[in-house]
């Protein structure tokens, strides 16, 4: 059944720490695109806002054996870039501790890397402790959150939580390759894991 299911986790939110990385962009651009997106920008008149990148997600194996699928990760792109905001952990009831400004998607080979900036304002509530964590190095990661889409076996493709997927991320496996006739080609070691897809 969760094979036919389009978004088996429609109502789970999961969330992931994430690690802080220098962003490519200069404070002036990272200041306009706040203004944009500031329901009342004198708010910055105030409180000059902290700026800073995280390399919000990636393709690599994590250690639950999953790993996010391409379009995940421009799911990732797109949120980031209308903004959504970020906690300094994983508790996500409480409010976010700032926003997402703009992301960018790095591609290089097989290899890719959603750079997120992001920025928070001191001088609020509960807010400086956690900036003053950050610029002295202490704080290191922040956390995102994710839900919907479909966690898919990198070895038959089928849903990890449906019965027909036999595999268990982690776990290595002797896998075939056949020609079109279904002869058997060749035979290789992989160890399951999941896509993140959607």
């Amino acid at each position: 059944m969760a094979d036919q299911n389009e978004n088996e986790f429609a109502d789970e939110l999961f969330a992931h720490s994430v690690r802080l990385v220098r962003s490519p962009k200069t404070t002036d651009q990272l200041m306009t695109l706040a203004k944009k997106r500031a329901n009342d920008a004198s708010i910055f008149d105030q409180h000059s806002p902290i700026f800073f990148a995280v390399e919000a997600s990636n393709n690599g194996m994590d250690s639950y054996y999953t790993r996010m699928a391409p379009n995940s990760l421009r799911n990732f792109q797109a949120d980031a870039r209308t903004g959504v905001s970020f906690q300094d952990s994983q508790r996500t009831r409480e409010l976010g501790l700032g926003g997402t400004l703009d992301a960018e998607l790095i591609e290089d080979g097989d290899t890719m890397r959603l750079v997120a900036d992001i920025y928070t304002l001191p001088g609020l509530s509960d807010l400086d402790a956690f900036i003053h964590r950050f610029r002295a190095g202490i704080a290191r990661d922040v956390s995102i959150g994710f839900y919907g889409g479909k966690h898919l076996c990198a070895i038959c493709n089928r849903s990890i939580w449906s019965w027909d997927c036999p595999h268990i991320p982690g776990v290595e496996y002797e896998v075939e390759t056949r020609n079109d006739k279904g002869d058997v080609t060749s035979r290789r070691k992989q160890v399951a894991f999941a896509w993140v897809d959607g």
